[in-house]
């Protein structure tokens, strides 16, 4: 799984009313391993843990809107104990939306730590302990800023100068006809 920072903390575009600010961008392969997903991980300003399915390199379609950590909790807390953690866990939470999100949302949980596979049973899931996640969400917030970039000292020494170019010779093809006056 690929993970990386961002450099810097960006605000999600999509929600002005409650913005979401990202603090994690990774990828991960979706639950049949054909295709890679993007996904991202922020808060909003009350705090709120906040995922989304950002790219899918498989092609298939997906809904890239912001889903509240708790409600996946609340999702997961809702489904029957004896059975396993599927997509089907999650189909209300995107009512009316892509049938595939639930599914990348599976994948995404599993690369974050939060579910993993049942054994002996094929694309059945169950919960795991969510602090090692909330930590290091929590450590990606208190983190250090990112000190800016230095400026190289080739960018800050005067740049020398452009030549000046020589205008080509006119050939009969590239020759203008002089303009008529009245």
């Amino acid at each position: 799984m690929a993970t990386k920072k961002s450099p810097a903390t960006k605000i999600n575009p999509d929600s002005p009313k409650n913005p979401v600010q990202i603090l994690k961008e990774a990828t991960c392969p979706t639950s049949s391993g054909k295709s890679i997903l993007g996904y991202q991980v922020g808060t909003d300003d009350s705090g709120a843990i906040h995922l989304k399915v950002s790219s899918n390199d498989g092609g298939g379609f997906f809904s890239e809107e912001w889903i509240v950590f708790t409600d996946i909790q609340a999702a997961i807390e809702a489904w029957p104990e004896d059975q396993g953690i599927t997509s089907m866990t999650f189909r209300k939470i995107f009512r009316g939306k892509s049938a595939n999100t639930p599914g990348f949302l599976i994948a995404i949980l599993c690369a974050e730590g939060l579910l993993e596979p049942m054994p002996d049973k094929k694309r059945v899931h169950q919960a795991c302990d969510p602090a090692p996640f909330l930590a290091s969400l929590e450590e990606l917030q208190d983190g250090p800023t990112p000190a800016p970039k230095a400026i190289s000292k080739a960018k800050t020494e005067a740049a020398p100068k452009a030549k000046a170019k020589v205008p080509a010779k006119r050939t009969a093809k590239t020759a203008k006809a002089p303009r008529k006056t009245k």
